[in-house]
């Protein structure tokens, strides 16, 4: 098997293990910063912000970069700028693949993610480890294929990688939080 930090694309069962090897590294919950890149103005590169909104939800508060204040372009200073120092970000982010058969699956690293890279946004390198979910193929017009991405599929791949976190990174019980946000099976 690969080294679990290597840049691969992974199945979303196995987000478990990468995250369980950021943990094997010292990092605990409370060290872990989430990092939700994207914007609500498109399917395709909602991701961020649902995974974001998902994760306050279930109780996390190490995040930015959700539904209601997206981390997009325009607001990406800002948001690194709530980051406590200290703190081990990982930043997730939904990109293009350049294979058809990469749809659906992750890509998983221990190193900074480019976004808005596919888009030709020069932003900058985000993150000690990276988690962007291939979204869709590249097909040569990449704010098209964002906005005419399956919203189901983006959810779904979201809802992996929340539920991956909430087993490999789960929250100590404190006071208002009485369960894991749950999704309904398929």
């Amino acid at each position: 098997m690969k080294h679990p930090f290597e840049r691969k694309n992974i199945r979303g069962e196995r987000l478990v293990e990468f995250l369980r090897a950021i943990g094997e590294e010292g990092v605990k919950t409370e060290d872990l910063y989430f990092l939700c890149i994207g914007t609500d103005r498109s399917s395709g590169d909602a991701f961020g912000p649902l995974v974001g909104s998902w994760l306050r939800e279930a109780g996390y508060r190490n995040v930015t970069g959700t539904l209601d204040w997206p981390c997009d372009a325009d607001t990406m200073e800002e948001h690194l700028q709530e980051i406590p120092a200290g703190k081990i970000v990982l930043a997730l982010d939904a990109c293009l693949g350049r294979e058809a058969s990469s749809v659906g699956l992750f890509q998983v690293a221990a190193e900074p993610i480019e976004p808005g890279k596919s888009m030709g946004h020069t932003l900058p390198k985000v993150g000690h480890f990276s988690i962007a979910a291939i979204v869709n193929r590249n097909e040569g017009q990449p704010y098209r294929v964002l906005q005419t991405t399956s919203l189901y599929l983006v959810m779904t791949m979201a809802r992996e990688l929340v539920q991956a976190v909430q087993t490999a990174f789960p929250l100590e019980a404190a006071p208002g939080i009485t369960r894991p946000l749950r999704f309904r099976e398929r």
